[in-house]
């Protein structure tokens, strides 16, 4: 019998899964407003009940893909929504084409990977 550790390790790579291969979730993510990026924030801060939201609308409001959503995905949901481009100022997988915000400087440089090494990594 699996552990409650081992089935919670299964259902985040379960919806990896499904958020990285889904267009459809992609697609759903093209067209955020300040509502939510606020939605997001409350799911993040335990203020909004989950169980209210389908998977789907559950995945598109998790952009990092951790199985979970985060003050982080909600501040990139703002971003995204007023036209700027998500921030990694913590790091982060960036699954998508398209820009993104770096936070490196010149005493704190950071480094960009290509896939293959990405892979190399993970």
């Amino acid at each position: 019998m699996p552990t409650k550790t081992e089935l919670e390790k299964n259902d985040r790579e379960l919806l990896e899964i499904i958020a990285k291969s889904s267009s459809v979730v992609e697609k759903g993510r093209e067209n955020f407003d300040a509502g939510d990026a606020g939605t997001a924030l409350r799911i993040a801060e335990g203020l909004e009940d989950v169980s209210k939201f389908s998977l789907y609308e559950l995945l598109v409001y998790d952009l990092d893909g951790d199985g979970e959503i985060s003050k982080k995905d909600a501040d990139n949901i703002l971003r995204l929504s007023v036209g700027l481009a998500p921030a990694y100022a913590t790091g982060g997988l960036a699954d998508f084409t398209g820009p993104a915000w770096l936070d490196g400087t010149k005493s704190r440089p950071e480094l960009v990977l290509n896939q293959k090494d990405t892979q190399n990594f993970i």
